[in-house]
């Protein structure tokens, strides 16, 4: 499986398609010329006819969506992907997930603050906590190819408001916590929380969300349609009851259903 579609310029190669977006600060068609220089050998876009092969749609972002939901629909089907939304401790949680996971032999990808990485360690830095989706998907086609079962992946909240997980599929959502902050980009912890929220409206049909008992926002997230469940030291159904940190490592206690492990 190959990956051939970009939406960034300064990422085209030999007989890449480029999608030309609009989004709030910046116009793709702006950069069409660019892409073309770079090698681009098919343009989607708004207007205008180019040099090359050219597909006037309405939509740009509508077509870019469609295609990467026919085009790489096998990749929800056979590779797991994992989700950890939240103000703090995304990073933490999914790279450790990541580590966890392939030292119990599961072969596991992370996306995210830290960059790209696959079991052998990092391949690459990000511009973003969550890159361009086409990027994401790049990352996963990549993963998908080299047989991973697990892909991690961060979800920031102006990635999610800026479209850049969509028709992204999950078999695992994690909220961590909401608190006040990017609210120079949300304005409101309304518009901060709906954001996080398309995250878990996104779960597969056997999808579980893992959710923050102890956060005031954790019912917000619980949706109806998802198998909820929750973690925390107050409460939840998996609630942490003792817990040491020291240089040696993190020792803690959790019970659920009763039983304490």
């Amino acid at each position: 499986m190959k990956f051939k579609i970009k939406t960034d310029s300064r990422k085209v190669k030999k007989g890449d398609t480029f999608v030309a977006l609009r989004t709030i600060d910046s116009d793709g068609h702006k950069y069409i010329n660019d892409a073309i220089k770079a090698g681009a050998d098919q343009i989607i876009s708004n207007e205008g006819i180019y040099s090359v092969s050219t597909i006037v749609v309405d939509d740009t972002r509508e077509y870019l969506n469609n295609y990467l939901k026919t085009t790489y629909q096998e990749i929800f089907e056979k590779m797991k992907i994992i989700v950890v939304t939240g103000t703090n401790g995304k990073t933490t949680m999914a790279y450790l997930m990541y580590q966890a996971l392939n030292l119990l032999g599961r072969k596991a990808a992370y996306l995210g603050t830290l960059g790209f990485f696959k079991k052998s360690g990092k391949k690459y830095k990000l511009d973003n906590t969550t890159p361009d989706i086409c990027e994401v998907y790049e990352a996963m086609v990549d993963a998908y190819n080299d047989d991973y079962e697990f892909f991690i992946l961060e979800a920031s909240s102006q990635g999610l408001a800026q479209h850049r997980l969509d028709t992204i599929k999950y078999d695992y959502a994690v909220f961590t916590n909401l608190t006040h902050d990017h609210l120079d980009f949300h304005r409101t912890m309304e518009n901060y929380a709906e954001a996080k929220r398309k995250v878990f409206e996104e779960l597969k049909e056997t999808g579980k969300a893992f959710l923050n008992f102890d956060d005031e926002y954790c019912k917000y997230f619980s949706l109806e349609k998802n198998q909820n469940f929750t973690f925390g030291k107050t409460g939840g159904d998996y609630q942490i009851k003792e817990y040491n940190f020291s240089y040696e490592g993190t020792e803690f206690n959790v019970e659920n259903e009763g039983k304490i492990y």
